[in-house]
């Protein structure tokens, strides 16, 4: 049990940190000038960012395991995309093709 919470508050960090990334891209998009345009047509970064954080706070407080597969998606993703580019790497290298697949 203790480990699901732990794991739990991980999801929720990494979550908090990539919002806040999000965040801060926004703000220093809008810190570009006024010849920069602005991601979404009409709207302004402080309007978007706070759109994105208010939908972001009912979707967790309604589907809050939605929240934990997305983080595993990214996790997951964080993992394997690198370690398949390895794998393929190695594939491409050797001169056999029994290790290539069909």
């Amino acid at each position: 049990m203790k480990t699901n919470q732990t794991l739990r508050l991980i999801v929720a960090l990494l979550f908090l940190g990539v919002l806040f990334q999000l965040l801060t891209v926004c703000t220093l998009a809008q810190d570009v000038g006024t010849n920069a345009l602005p991601v979404i047509p009409g709207v302004s970064a402080d309007a978007a960012a706070g759109a994105l954080t208010a939908l972001i706070g009912a979707l967790t407080a309604k589907y809050g395991w939605l929240l934990t597969v997305i983080a595993w998606i990214g996790i997951l993703r964080a993992v394997f995309k690198p370690l398949m580019a390895f794998v393929e790497s190695v594939v491409k290298a050797t001169p056999g093709k029994a290790d290539d697949a069909a």
